[in-house]
C-alpha cells in the first residue's frame, strides 16, 4: 500500500504480535518477519481476528542478508520494531555459542540492511524474555540483551541520524 510500514521482527511472538495490532489499529501496514523458533503462526490469526487485517509475513531467520534485502526493497519500511532473538530455554541454555550467534549476528544483519536502504529508526525490545519461564534470570539472556543495546549505542554515537530507542519491560528500576 501506500502506507508507511513498519517492520516487527519477533511479530508472531507474543508481545510483538500485540505491537502488530496496536499498528494496524493505528493505520500502519505491517511486515513481520519470525522464524517460528519460539512462537507460533496461532498469534497471526489472532491479529487478523482482532483487526480484519492482514500482516505481510517473511517466514526466515534474519541471518540471511539477501533475505533481509528483499523485505527493504519489497516495502516502504518506515521503521523497525526490534523484538527477534530466541529465549534461552531448552537447548540454547546449554549452548551459548549458538544462542549469543543468533540473536547478534540477526541484529548486526538487520542494522547493516536498514543502514544501506537509509532506513535508521529503530525500537529494539527485549521483553520476550520477560515472559513466564524464559530464561529471564540466565546470564546469557541478560547479557545478549545488554551485548545488543551496546551495539546500537556505538551505532547511533558514530552515526547520529539514526533514531534509537530500547524498551524494556517488568524490570525493576536502578
Amino acid at each position: 500500500g501506500s502506507n508507511m510500514t513498519i517492520l516487527v521482527t519477533g511479530g508472531a511472538g507474543y508481545t510483538g504480535s500485540h505491537v502488530c495490532i496496536e499498528l494496524l489499529n493505528q493505520g500502519y501496514e505491517v511486515a513481520v518477519v519470525d522464524n517460528f523458533l519460539t512462537s507460533s503462526s496461532d498469534t497471526l490469526r489472532n491479529i487478523r481476528e482482532q483487526t480484519g487485517k492482514d500482516v505481510k509475513l517473511y517466514a526466515m531467520d534474519l541471518g540471511h542478508k539477501e533475505l533481509v534485502e528483499r523485505i527493504f526493497t519489497e516495502n516502504e519500511i518506515a521503521g523497525v520494531i526490534h523484538f527477534a532473538g530466541i529465549k534461552s530455554t531448552g537447548v540454547y541454555k546449554r549452548n551459548p555459542i549458538e544462542y549469543y550467534y543468533t540473536n547478534l549476528a540477526s541484529t548486526l544483519m538487520l542494522c547493516k540492511v536498514m543502514a544501506e536502504h537509509n532506513v535508521k529508526k529503530m525500537v529494539f525490545s527485549s521483553s520476550e524474555g520477560f515472559y513466564g519461564d524464559n530464561g529471564a534470570d540466565t546470564t546469557t539472556y541478560g547479557s545478549a540483551k545488554l551485548m545488543i543495546e551496546r551495539i546500537l549505542k556505538e551505532v547511533y554515537l558514530a552515526d547520529p541520524s539514526w533514531s534509537i530507542r530500547v524498551m524494556r519491560y517488568l524490570q525493576e528500576e536502578d
